[in-house]
């Protein structure tokens, strides 16, 4: 199953073999200021390692606490790369832009180019996987820092290299708000609306039905429900959200066999029938309550 990962970020690395046994501190410099926080991160293959996040990460959201106010930072749900001018320049860059990028840069001399964009997102249709960002808002993005503008700018103007020739296109961000707020368990296995980090690694959405989890044993597990399946319809029913999935199960019988249809995380459609018990697998639904101890409660 797709999991959390860190994109966009520069870390601090220490040449400290003590600092590797820790998972989570704070490195200050000689004044005691904090310069970033020491964290564990999820590398290639569940491995972890651990790293500095430089605390100007955090500015944004430290500011609106500093007001009594709940961050809610934009993002143009992008994943990026670094991309040295030589190879910008092979892409087509003018020279003049070359020279221009070069007499700015104070240490190193590199744009950025788009890896991912984002499913859902709004800059999804208009930004593309392999543009090369020259600018934005007039201002050349050539270090993590000038991408930073996202975070309170509800639009930007950014301006990319893209078959050898540079457009200005207006770029609209997106709110970075809570994803799940709904989780329906049935026949054993929870479902909800996609998450970030499902969203990061595919292009396209098939339903807004997401198998989360499955439990070993039950009647999901033993007719082939697996987590990473996007479930379309249920018993011929159209299943584009999560509220529309929940009406569609509660309309489902004890000991009744259900048709659904779903697609998994390679694309393949599949059509799963699936019998209900309701004695030891009963139809649940959680939702996000503020109020609540725990933050959930059952429906």
């Amino acid at each position: 199953p797709p999991r959390w990962r860190s994109i966009n970020t520069e870390v601090v690395q220490l040449d400290n073999p003590t600092a590797l046994n820790y998972g989570f501190g704070v490195i200050v410099d000689d004044n005691g200021d904090a310069q970033a926080l020491w964290l564990e991160y999820i590398k290639a293959k569940k491995n972890m390692c651990v790293s500095g996040m430089p605390v100007q990460t955090l500015i944004p959201a430290l500011r609106a606490l500093q007001r009594d106010e709940e961050p809610e930072p934009r993002s143009l749900k992008v994943e990026i790369q670094p991309l040295a001018i030589v190879k910008v320049r092979q892409a087509g860059l003018s020279k003049e832009r070359c020279d221009e990028i070069q007499s700015a840069a104070s240490s190193r001399s590199q744009l950025y180019q788009i890896k991912r964009v984002e499913a859902l997102s709004k800059a999804q249709g208009v930004l593309q996987e392999l543009d090369i960002v020259v600018s934005i808002n007039g201002k050349l993005a050539m270090t993590l820092g000038d991408f930073d503008v996202q975070f309170t700018s509800p639009s930007l103007e950014i301006v990319v290299l893209r078959d050898s020739l540079e457009h200005t296109l207006q770029v609209e961000t997106t709110e970075s708000k809570q994803e799940v707020r709904k989780v329906v368990s049935w026949a054993g296995a929870l479902f909800h609306a996609p998450h970030k980090t499902v969203l990061q690694q595919t292009n396209t959405v098939p339903s807004g039905v997401y198998c989360a989890d499955v439990a070993f044993s039950s009647f999901s597990y033993e007719y082939g429900m697996e987590e990473g399946h996007w479930v379309t319809h249920v018993n011929d029913v159209a299943t584009p959200d999560i509220d529309s999935f929940e009406r569609a199960v509660n309309a489902c019988q004890d000991n009744e066999h259900v048709r659904v249809k779903v697609i998994s995380s390679k694309a393949r459609p599949n059509v799963l029938t699936i019998k209900t018990c309701y004695h030891y697998w009963p139809t649940r639904t959680l939702v996000k309550d503020q109020e609540s101890a725990e933050g959930w409660r059952y429906v």
